[in-house]
Formats: structure tokens, C-alpha cells, sequence
């Protein structure tokens, strides 16, 4: 029998409202995010900012830029894996974050401990739909080190809660929601972002410690802020680092950003016989537009401003006192640049 659950909110449906600050300056606002904090394996980023594992953002080169901010970039896996292992080796020995990523078939849960015993920091395991008992069996397999998998995607408290009940300490959120993402056109599944990370953020009432990625269908700065306001601990990007000098080229020489699950990446590593319903879209000849550590700087100035407006120092204040307000569509247009709809 169908039932209307409620209403779920975007990140265009939503504003939060600025609140009384006592902060001098926004340059003491601290963005720092501790991941795995409950092991002696815990790290640091300064930013709570990491790039896509997709297979034309985050390669070697992505990885090593973003860490060098201290934002952080997660491998793709669409690579051979001696390939990902060189990676590892190569950021290591540039004192960089190396998180690779694998699927859930038997394999790749004993890639992922080559990956770590190499030393990744960690290893996330990445599927479109992670309330799935195929994601429940891999972790299974590495409950031994459950305290170093990310693990995604999901949106609902329910599905963040099996995942810690397994000892997951990181998730990942976020179903039909990026920018080049046709899940919800081609499966009617899915769940508006702001929404999502309101349900699974719950969870940390019963484990506090549980980390939050974003992932997907920011477009600003602003964004950005009202993710990490809902409930987010760190924003995963792929578009706001589409062109950057550091992000992989194709063969051809060209730049491209698509979709994991598009046709043209799928074709690209498992050959063109590979035939499925593709889930994401393609885009070739994306433009240039600097460099990864222009891009975070940028959302970073972005980002502290807007917890100051919320008068929050720190990402946990944040939590604690970011207010929501829903807007109409005539709310939206007056947020953003629109002195040209008055002539």
C-alpha cells in the first residue's frame, strides 16, 4: 500500500538563518575534522573537504593536491589495481592522505587489506546503493578492520545504523543527488541531500563518534555550509573540482567529467560489451579552470564565513546551532544574483 512519508528538502529549498556571532575574524574559525577518532589510527584534514572517487577527478595527481590543502581525495576504482597500489605508495612517501576504493565482490575485500597493509589511511567501499546485504557481507569480511572503512551510499537512518552496528565509523550519504547522476530518472529512487543528512545524522545519537561524508550536488560554498549544518562532517565534491589542472585527462588528451556509473566509464573498464542501465552521465571537453588548491581555498574562505554567520567557531558548533528555513521557489531567485530580472 503507498503512503506520502513527508516532505525532503534540497539544498535550494533550505536557508539558514544568521544568528548573533562574537567572532572577531573569520580566519579563527577552525574547519578541522578528525576521522576514525576512536583508534590509534585517527587523522586529521584541516578542511572537511574531499574530491570524488570518480575517474576523472581523483587519480594520483588530485589526491596528492588535495592533501597538500588539507582537504583530502579518494581514488576511483576504475584502475588496475597494481596501478591504485602505486598510487598509495606514492602518496605515502609524499606524506599524503591515500584512501582508495574497491567494490564488494569476495576479491575486492582482500584488495582492500592489500591496500591498507600498503598503508592507506583507509578504504572505502563505494556502491550506488549501500543498504544492501552485498555492502553487509564485505564488511563482514573486514569487521577486523571496520574501523578504517568508509563505507556508501545510504540515505536513511536505518540503513547508517546497520552500518554501525557492523563497527562502520564513516559514512557515506548521498543516492541520486549529484550533478551528473540519472538514479532518480532512471529508478525513481532516492532522497533530496538537506533531507538525507537530517535522517542519517540521527544515528549519532546512539554512536557519537560516526562520521559523515556528503557526497554529491554541491555547487557552492554555500552549499557546502548547509550540508555541514544538516549534519554532514565532510562534503565530497566531483564538479567543484570538474577541470582542474590536477584532474586526469582521457586518452585522447581531452578532459571529461562523468558519471561512475554512466556508460562511457562502465565501457572504459570493463570493455564495450559491458551493457547495463546506465545510472549517470557524461560530459567531454570540460573547460580548465585552475587549480584544485584555488578550488579549496575559495570554498574554504566561502565555508568559514558562512559558520560565522551562524556564530558557530567550529564544525561542532555548527551542529549544535545551525537553523533551517525552508524557502519558495521566489525565496531561491531572491537569494542569488537576479538584477537583470528587474530591467
Amino acid at each position: 500500500m503507498y503512503r506520502i512519508a513527508g516532505k525532503a528538502l534540497s539544498p535550494d529549498d533550505v536557508v539558514l538563518l544568521p544568528q548573533y556571532s562574537n567572532i572577531a575574524t573569520r580566519k579563527t574559525v577552525d574547519l578541522s575534522q578528525i576521522l576514525f577518532p576512536t583508534t590509534h589510527r585517527k587523522f586529521e584534514l584541516k578542511y572537511p573537504i574531499v574530491s570524488s572517487n570518480m575517474d576523472t577527478i581523483t587519480e594520483f595527481d588530485t589526491a596528492k593536491a588535495m592533501s597538500k590543502t588539507g582537504a583530502a581525495g579518494i581514488l576511483h576504482r576504475y584502475k588496475d589495481s597494481n596501478q591504485i597500489k602505486r598510487w598509495i605508495d606514492a602518496l605515502r612517501e609524499n606524506f599524503c592522505v591515500a584512501i582508495p576504493s574497491v567494490g564488494v565482490k569476495e576479491n575486492e575485500s582482500e584488495l582492500a587489506l592489500e591496500y591498507l597493509s600498503r598503508g592507506a589511511h583507509a578504504v572505502c567501499i563505494d556502491v550506488a546503493h549501500g543498504d544492501h546485504q552485498l555492502v553487509f557481507d564485505a564488511v563482514k569480511r573486514l569487521k577486523h578492520v571496520a574501523d578504517r572503512l568508509i563505507v556508501g551510499n545510504v540515505v536513511t537512518v536505518d540503513a547508517a545504523t546497520r552500518l554501525c552496528d557492523l563497527g562502520i565509523t564513516c559514512i557515506k550519504v548521498g543516492i541520486g543527488n549529484g550533478s551528473i547522476c540519472s538514479t532518480r530518472v532512471m529508478t525513481g529512487h532516492g532522497l533530496p541531500q538537506i533531507t538525507a543528512l537530517f535522517d542519517v545524522s540521527q544515528v549519532k545519537k546512539r554512536y557519537p563518534d560516526v562520521k559523515i561524508i556528503s557526497d554529491g550536488g554541491v555547487k557552492s560554498s554555500g552549499d557546502c555550509v548547509k550540508v555541514l549544518g544538516a549534519g554532514a562532517d565532510i562534503v565530497m565534491s566531483g564538479s567543484l573540482f570538474a577541470g582542474c589542472k590536477e584532474t586526469p585527462r582521457l586518452e585522447d588528451g581531452s578532459r571529461a567529467y562523468r558519471g561512475m556509473a554512466s556508460r562511457e566509464a562502465r565501457q572504459a573498464f570493463y570493455g564495450k560489451d559491458y551493457h547495463q542501465i546506465p545510472e549517470g552521465e557524461s560530459f567531454s571537453n570540460i573547460q580548465e579552470k585552475g587549480s584544485v588548491t584555488e578550488v579549496v581555498e575559495e570554498l574554504v574562505m566561502g565555508i568559514k564565513s558562512g559558520l560565522s554567520y551562524s556564530g558557530a567557531s567550529n564544525l561542532a558548533e555548527l551542529h549544535q546551532k545551525a537553523v533551517f528555513y525552508e524557502i519558495t521557489h521566489s525565496g531561491f531567485i531572491e537569494g542569488a544574483p537576479h538584477y537583470r530580472l528587474r530591467v
